[in-house]
């Protein structure tokens, strides 16, 4: 864990993260925030609005992850069909 967030928050990915992914770890109690699955081993940062500057984060386990991320890719998706026809 402490090598994931030290990545994060002080290494070469602290211009995506920073700050907010160690206020998003902590919140979450080092536990995903939709099943609460606790093994840190599986974490991962979710960026709420996409990948943008100053985003806020949501700590989830991957599973999660890839589940919101897709869900969030075919709302897109739908998205943008329904405003090209």
């Amino acid at each position: 864990m402490l090598n994931w967030l030290k990545t994060r928050t002080n290494g070469k990915e602290r211009k995506s993260f920073g700050k907010k992914s160690l206020i998003a770890a902590r919140n979450s109690r080092y536990k995903c925030e939709i099943c609460k699955y606790p093994d840190i081993r599986t974490l991962q940062l979710h960026h709420i609005k996409g990948r943008i500057k100053d985003t806020e984060f949501a700590c989830l386990c991957a599973n999660c992850h890839q589940i919101k991320s897709r869900q969030e890719r075919a709302m897109k998706l739908t998205s943008n069909h329904t405003h090209n026809d």
